[in-house]
């Protein structure tokens, strides 16, 4: 049995995803700790960062960052979905319906440009 094609695991997905670049800072939700990373795709319910540190599935995190076609700081709330080198699927939780808001209409304007 082959393991499945990107376009399969694309078809399952709930969201679009969309390429980015944003500086983002991460916090762990336990101890306090933070560093900084890279967002480097973004849908509605969550992002692909690369963060340089060795972190477990299930962690949560909190991310600071500005999308890229918004003025304002966000501080979203996630969890380590999964997990390859150094890049993590982080899956936003309790998201704020304005901040929800915000990045729906980011993918929307990413989804134009891609």
């Amino acid at each position: 049995m082959h393991p499945p094609s990107e376009q399969q695991q694309k078809s399952k997905r709930r969201w679009g995803r969309y390429k980015v670049e944003i500086r983002l800072k991460v916090t762990l939700a336990g101890g306090g700790q933070s560093f900084h990373g890279t967002g480097t795709n973004i849908s509605k319910g969550g992002m692909r960062v690369f963060i340089p540190r060795e972190l477990n599935s299930g962690e949560g995190v909190m991310l600071e960052l500005m999308l890229p076609y918004s003025k304002e700081i966000l501080i979203l709330r996630g969890v380590i979905r999964n997990r390859d080198g150094f890049h993590y699927g982080v899956e936003f939780i309790n998201i704020a319906s304005r901040d929800q808001e915000m990045i729906t209409r980011n993918c929307g304007v990413l989804a134009l440009l891609q």
